[in-house]
C-alpha cells in the first residue's frame, strides 16, 4: 500500500513540474548532439580518404598495365585486346569503388585529377614521359623492316602492313622510315625519287652508288 502512494506522488510530482528532466540534462543533449556530429564528420573524412588511396591504386594499376602491355595496345588494338582491357577495367573499378554517390563523386574527381596532374608532368619531364609512356621506335628503314622492333613492341609483320595501309602505303618499298609512335600509331614518311635508287644495307642504312 505504502508502494502505490510513493508511486501516486511520484507521477503526480513528475506532471506538476514544467522541465521533467533535471536541469543538466539539456546541457548534457547538447554535448551528446556536437559529439555525434564530431564522430560523423571524422567517418565521413575517413571514408572520403580511403576513397581517394583507392582511386589512387586503380588509376596507378591502370597505367601500369597499359605500359606493361606495350604501345601496341593503344594504337594496334585488336578486338581481344579491347576485350581484355575492358575486363581488367571493370574488374578494377569493382573493387575500387564503394557504394555511394558521394564515393563515385570522389573516385572520378581523382582519377580525373590523377591523369590531368601526369599528363602535365609527362609535358615537363621527358624522363618521366619516356617512363610512362615509351618512346618512338622506328620499324622501317628506307625499306628495310626491323623485325627485332617488331617483336619488342609485339607487333607482327601483318599488323606493320596494316598499319601502314591505313597510311596509303602497301608495302615497306619506298618507305624512308615508319615510326611507332608512343600513342601507339604509325606514321610513315616516304621515300624521294633520288633514295630510291640508292642500295641499301642489311641495317636500312642508304649507301652510297662508290660503296655499292
Amino acid at each position: 500500500m505504502c508502494g502505490v502512494i510513493l508511486a501516486g506522488v511520484a507521477v503526480y510530482s513528475f506532471k506538476s513540474l514544467d522541465n521533467p528532466y533535471p536541469e543538466h540534462w539539456e546541457d548534457t543533449k547538447s554535448q551528446c548532439r556536437v559529439t555525434l556530429a564530431n564522430v560523423m564528420n571524422v567517418d565521413v573524412i575517413q571514408d572520403i580518404l580511403l576513397q581517394v588511396l583507392l582511386a589512387l591504386a586503380y588509376y596507378a594499376i591502370l597505367v601500369t598495365v597499359m605500359r606493361l602491355a606495350g604501345k601496341r595496345l593503344a594504337g594496334q588494338t585488336t578486338t581481344f585486346d579491347l576485350v581484355i582491357l575492358i575486363t581488367i577495367s571493370v574488374v578494377l573499378q569493382t573493387t575500387a569503388l564503394r557504394e555511394g554517390v558521394l564515393n563515385a563523386i570522389v573516385f572520378i574527381a581523382t582519377v580525373f585529377g590523377s591523369h590531368h596532374l601526369l599528363a602535365t608532368v609527362c609535358a615537363r619531364s621527358q624522363r618521366i614521359r619516356t617512363i610512362v609512356r615509351g618512346c618512338p621506335r622506328p620499324l622501317i628503314r628506307n625499306a628495310h623492316v626491323d623485325y627485332q622492333a617488331l617483336a619488342s613492341e609485339g607487333l607482327s609483320y601483318e599488323e606493320l602492313l596494316a598499319g601502314l595501309r591505313k597510311l596509303g602505303y602497301s608495302s615497306p618499298e619506298g618507305i624512308r622510315i615508319a615510326t611507332l609512335e608512343e600513342t601507339g600509331h604509325i606514321s610513315a614518311i616516304a621515300m624521294e625519287r633520288d633514295e630510291r635508287a640508292q642500295p641499301v644495307d642489311q641495317a636500312g642504312n642508304l649507301r652510297s652508288q662508290e660503296e655499292a
